[in-house]
């Protein structure tokens, strides 16, 4: 196993996490729209850059749990 492969096994454990954190939000459509499209930039990002979308998912993750979640919009 190289090192992307393990950290390919960390994205997908942290993107299966934010799902669920998601779905458990109690929060406007727009609000849950704007994660999730978040979700899907960073799923997107993996197939190309790997490091990177670990990163983008990280800061994801850490605003979900600290409820700062975007208004609406694209960010």
């Amino acid at each position: 196993m190289n090192e992307d492969d393990g950290l390919y096994g960390l994205v997908q454990d942290r993107l299966a996490r934010a799902r669920i954190m998601l779905s458990d939000l109690d929060v406007s459509d727009d609000v849950r729209a704007a994660v999730e499209r978040r979700l899907q930039e960073v799923e997107a990002g993996a197939r190309f850059a790997l490091t990177d979308a670990s990163r983008r998912l990280e800061r994801l993750v850490d605003d979900l749990e600290s409820d700062r979640l975007p208004v609406g919009h694209d960010d």
